[in-house]
């Protein structure tokens, strides 16, 4: 019988190393693609926050023509659509990003034998404020009134 201390054992031959490190490296790159749409979501919606606040603040003005102010509230309503609609397709490929997650965490459980052998595949999704997923996070921001 042998034994991992004999001279002819090659990880890259053991079929559940390969098959754990193929999971771990998918599990990772899901995990840069949600790092990337958080990134892009909190950056947009920081930029149309600022766009709103500053057409907000010029359609206040007390010197603005009067003929002007139905061109600032489409403007405003356009802002916030735009905002909203970038939330909603963020969220949509976070949340695709945590299917795949899940397939590859479901598929490695039904693989695995022997528990005890690897070290776990993926810790546990964050969850933020009480019980919303990170996928489900961009849509505070399509829930402006």
């Amino acid at each position: 019988m042998k034994t991992i201390e004999d001279d002819e054992w090659d990880e890259f031959h053991d079929a559940e190393i390969v098959d754990w490190k193929r999971v771990r490296s998918a599990i990772e790159h899901e995990n840069e693609l949600t790092n990337h749409r958080l990134t892009w979501i909190l950056s947009s919606q920081a930029f149309l926050l600022v766009a709103f606040a500053l057409m907000f603040q010029a359609s206040t003005k007390t010197d603005v023509d009067k003929l002007l102010l139905p061109f600032y509230r489409y403007l405003l309503a356009g802002i916030s659509t735009i905002g909203i609609l970038a939330a909603v397709y963020l969220s949509s490929g976070l949340a695709a990003a945590q299917r795949q997650h899940k397939q590859l965490e479901t598929w490695w459980a039904k693989r695995e034998k022997d528990a005890s052998r690897h070290p776990p595949i993926c810790g546990n999704a964050p969850q933020l404020f009480l019980k919303l997923p990170y996928h489900g996070f961009p849509l505070i921001f399509g829930r402006r009134s």
